[in-house]
């Protein structure tokens, strides 16, 4: 487990690790429309933010990485088919952070936010726009800052 997120509990943890699968299924799914495509690109990213981040947050990631794919499936598979029912649920469950960002070390906890609203906006800018030509979609645009995140506080 990542040290930084070892004093939370299992719940609180597990949300932090599925964070950014919540966030590809969110941004991806906005259109109602999953592509495997979609799926493989995001997981492209998960595996550059492995070496593209700082040193806590590689080792994160590296973390995120091995169960990833199955997560974004397992999340697709158990998730409402209705867009506007699972993007409430995935903007609830993304509302939790908030909590778990007050209760981890608030240097990493902001890392993490910037971290996350960067990998949406990869998300919407490679799925979004007309034929994927680097655009965010009227679609993902209600969703691509992280409305439901309020950015962690420095202490």
């Amino acid at each position: 487990m990542v040290y930084q997120l070892q004093n939370l509990n299992k719940d609180e943890q597990q949300i932090a690790l599925l964070a950014p699968a919540y966030v590809t299924v969110l941004i991806s799914g906005a259109d109602s429309n999953i592509e495997d495509s979609e799926i493989g690109r995001a997981i492209k990213l998960v595996h550059i933010k492995t070496f593209s981040e700082n040193h806590e947050l590689q080792e994160l990631y590296k973390f995120i990485e091995a169960s990833f794919e199955s997560d974004v499936k397992t999340l697709i598979g158990n998730l409402p088919k209705d867009t506007e029912e699972r993007n409430q649920i995935i903007s609830q469950e993304l509302e939790r952070l908030n909590g778990i960002f007050d209760k981890i070390d608030s240097v990493f906890a902001l890392h993490y936010y910037n971290s996350l609203k960067d990998f949406t906006h990869h998300i919407a800018s490679a799925f979004g726009g007309v034929l994927g030509f680097q655009s965010v979609s009227p679609l993902e645009r209600e969703f691509v800052t992280l409305p439901m995140l309020k950015e962690p506080e420095l202490k």
